[in-house]
């Protein structure tokens, strides 16, 4: 780990991986110990977890080798933080007989988190040189494991809460830890197709390529790209619209 350390890409390159795999993490755990908080029944709903998980794992056999890792596990992030969050508009303006939106929206969530959790084994190792690869990976894994642990916490954050936000609470917090661990895994190279660096030096030369170009200028990898972009603009500009909805109705009141 010294030459790490010797290297200012390289330890910020192991910060962001460190904190994707914390969140991943967070998120893999955390929604499979909130399904039974969410409403409906709890064993339906695991059921589902379970069956969106088992769909995660087979579009990544897909993914990883036709758009890039980076951007496999960018725009599963990405979808599973979108997700997340819209869940604040179905606990708020939703009936009791459409909860089953909320119920949807956290096994998407499931979804491109479950992905997400699997790419970055892929990913990780690829990343660094072989003189450190093996103690890189144990590290992030180190400091993945942390967010299992910090995972049931949040998911009891609704037992703070006496409104109906104490089923989106949960949500909110891995939906925006999701989104922000998406847009920082862009600043990372990607690795598909090029061969393992063997030293410190050409781990550091892996630039990043431009995003269009890393995905290969392939139709699915640009709708991907196009499609990360999109969600990240419709859910910042109704998580502002909610706020300001929470700022008007608190004056009102």
């Amino acid at each position: 780990m010294k030459q790490i350390l010797q290297s200012p890409t390289m330890i910020l390159r192991t910060g962001i991986i460190g904190f994707c795999w914390f969140v991943s993490n967070i998120g893999y755990y955390g929604l499979t110990l909130n399904s039974g908080r969410i409403g409906g029944n709890i064993y339906i709903n695991y059921t589902v977890s379970v069956i969106m998980e088992l769909v995660a794992y087979f579009a990544c056999l897909f993914l990883v080798d036709r758009i890039g890792r980076r951007a496999s596990f960018c725009a599963s992030m990405l979808l599973g933080g979108v997700s997340c969050l819209c869940s604040i508009f179905t606990v708020t303006y939703a009936s009791d007989d459409l909860s089953w939106t909320t119920i949807a929206l956290s096994s998407i969530g499931k979804l491109g988190v479950s992905a997400a959790f699997a790419i970055v084994f892929i990913f990780t190792p690829e990343l660094f040189p072989t003189t450190v690869r093996s103690s890189s990976v144990g590290l992030s894994n180190f400091i993945g494991k942390i967010g299992g642990i910090v995972s049931p916490y949040i998911a009891d954050l609704g037992l703070l809460v006496d409104s109906d936000m104490k089923v989106a609470l949960p949500l909110i917090v891995f939906g925006g830890l999701m989104i922000a661990a998406g847009l920082l895994a862009f600043t990372l190279p990607e690795t598909l197709g090029r061969e393992l660096p063997e030293t410190i030096e050409e781990a550091v030369s892996m630039k990043r390529y431009i995003l269009v170009y890393s995905l290969s200028l392939t139709p699915l990898g640009l709708f991907v790209c196009l499609f990360g972009f999109v969600c990240l603009f419709v859910c910042l500009f109704f998580f502002f619209f909610f706020l300001l909805f929470m700022i008007e109705d608190m004056k009102i009141s």
